[in-house]
Formats: structure tokens, C-alpha cells, sequence
């Protein structure tokens, strides 16, 4: 009938218009290239790595399935956070999805049990330390999300509040990486730890200059590095965590080959090129220097995971 008819024609548009608001939002806050770019390159890191450490062969459907967790692992992170800051957010950031109105809590909610769905089916092909490791990294995250139950005296010690959180890379980091672990005896060397703190300092890294913005950009509830630490702190703090990861990535190296070579050395080259933009950005403060420090710690990032990879295929055999 016309009017069975036009109901259908008018669901299709509402399902149509929830899905384009849906890519909108995650282009505003969670941009799928990157975060593929970002999930694919952690998880080979980690998973070449440990295939380093236990002398295990490296497998693509392991590389498949950890990116995947490691993706939607974020995505649930962001979604976290989108609720846990959502008062912070109409204050301070309107102009965000969910305080403007381009997306419900209600609409996220679905999205939140879509991937949390997609994160239990993809425990089928992880290995059998997989699924406990998952739900000690999914606890971490939901007393994040409480804020440790700690909200209002945590918020106001921004360096114990950071801490806090980017500890989250432990068992993370861990449950990604047992898509490839089979012995969990490895979980315990030193080589393993040296690979964490790798790939945790770097995601670190990526945080800090995300949240480093000139002055004129600051907002008044202050939750930025720069805003925290001033320019010249949180400057040097990105310069710390670029220059520990590689310090990490040469204890790495100096464990698994019993030498230091070409990953360290590429690592130290890496590091003096990102040196000029956080030099730059700290005599000049403008928010042309803070897009070019994050774009340079994107570049920064690319370099040395992608020549961790290719060293440790070529030159560890």
C-alpha cells in the first residue's frame, strides 16, 4: 500500500542519516584511516617483536586479528570517554559531536555494544591466554572510566591522573600481543618488557602532541600539556618520551641480537630529525609550529616502527 510504502521509504532515510551520522562523528573524533594506520603498525610491532623474542614464525592472521582488537579496543575507549567527559565537554567543547547534538548518548551506547560485540567474537582466534588477558585490560579501562573512583580529587593532580591512565599499555599491550603468544613464560622477560615500554612510549608520545596547542588556543579548563607544564615543560617531556622509546628499542635490540646496530642507530637519527620541530615549537609557540610537531610525531612514529619491523625481519635472522 502507499502508506506501507512511504513508511519504508522514510526508515530507510532515518537508517541512511544514522550511518552518515555515525562516519561524521568518528571523522570528527575518531578518524578510521589513522586509527587503522596507528592499530596496524602497533600490532605488528608487537607481534614481529614477540616473534623475535620466542623465535616463533610470524603470522598474518595474527596480524589481522590484533589489529583488529587493538582497533576496536580504542574506538570503546574513545566511546568511554565521550561519556565520562560529556559535562567537561558542554562547557569547555560545544562545538564536539555529542554536546552539539550531531549524535545521542543513546546512539553511542549502540555503537559502544556493536564493538564490544566484535571485540568477544574476535577472542575465538586469539591464543589461550587471549581471553583472560582481554578481560584484565577490559577491567583497567572501566576503572578508567570511573576514574579510579578517584574523580574529583584524580582531576585535580593532572601528572597522577596521566599516570594513571597511560599505565593502561600494560595489560593492553599484553593481551594484544598474545595473538601470537602461545608460551606466556615470555610475558616475562626482559626482551618482552623492553618491547612494551617501546610501544608504550610511543603511544604516549603521539598524546602529548596532540595536546600541545599555542596559547591562543588554550581553553580555560586547562587540559592540555602546555597548559599544564607550559611550553618549554611539556617540550621537554615529548622530547623524554622520544628519546626513552629509543632507549627501550636499544635495550630491545642489545637483548635479542646481543649487539647494537642498524635499529638502534635508525632509531637516534629518527630521533635528532624530531628534535627541530620541538624546537621550534618551543621558541615559537604558534599554532602552525603545534600542527607541524604533531605531524612530525605521526612521521616520527611511522619511521621507527615501520624500520623496527623491517630490521627485525631482515637483519635479527
Amino acid at each position: 500500500s502507499p502508506g506501507a510504502t512511504r513508511d519504508r521509504f522514510m526508515t530507510h532515510m532515518k537508517h541512511q542519516m544514522l550511518i552518515e551520522r555515525y562516519y561524521r562523528y568518528l571523522l570528527e573524533r575518531f578518524q578510521p584511516a589513522q586509527f587503522v594506520f596507528l592499530a596496524t603498525l602497533v600490532a605488528m610491532t608487537l607481534l614481529v617483536g614477540v616473534s623475535v623474542i620466542g623465535s616463533t614464525i610470524f603470522s598474518f592472521a595474527a596480524l589481522l586479528f590484533a589489529t583488529l582488537a587493538l582497533f576496536l579496543f580504542l574506538l570503546r575507549l574513545r566511546i568511554f570517554d565521550e561519556f565520562k567527559d560529556h559535562a567537561h565537554d558542554m562547557l569547555h567543547y560545544p562545538q564536539r559531536p555529542l554536546p552539539r547534538g550531531l549524535i545521542s548518548k543513546n546512539e553511542l551506547c549502540f555503537m559502544l555494544v556493536f564493538g564490544f560485540v566484535g571485540e568477544i567474537a574476535i577472542l575465538f582466534w586469539g591464543g589461550p591466554w587471549t581471553t583472560p588477558l582481554f578481560f584484565c585490560a577490559f577491567g583497567y579501562s572501566l576503572l578508567m572510566y570511573k576514574e579510579f573512583f578517584l574523580h574529583t580529587w584524580l582531576r585535580k593532580r593532572f601528572t597522577l591522573y596521566v599516570v594513571s591512565h597511560e599505565l593502561f599499555v600494560i595489560p593492553f599491550f599484553v593481551y594484544v600481543a598474545s595473538f601470537a603468544v602461545r608460551d606466556p613464560r615470555l610475558f616475562f622477560t626482559w626482551a618482552f618488557a623492553a618491547l612494551l615500554v617501546f610501544t608504550g612510549m610511543q603511544l604516549f608520545l603521539l598524546e602529548v602532541a596532540r595536546k600541545m596547542r599555542a596559547k591562543e588556543h588554550e581553553v580555560a579548563s586547562l587540559d592540555t600539556y602546555t597548559a599544564q607544564y607550559g611550553v618549554q615543560g611539556a617540550s621537554v617531556l615529548l622530547f623524554c618520551i622520544a628519546f626513552f622509546s629509543i632507549i627501550s628499542l636499544t635495550v630491545f635490540e642489545r637483548l635479542v641480537t646481543g649487539n647494537v646496530g642498524t635499529l638502534s642507530l635508525l632509531g637516534y637519527v629518527a630521533l635528532l630529525a624530531f628534535v627541530m620541530p620541538i624546537r621550534a615549537f618551543m621558541y615559537t609557540p604558534s599554532a602552525r609550529n603545534a600542527s607541524r610537531l604533531f605531524a612530525a610525531a605521526i612521521f616520527f612514529f611511522a619511521t621507527i616502527n615501520v624500520g623496527f619491523v623491517v630490521s627485525t625481519q631482515f637483519l635479527f635472522v
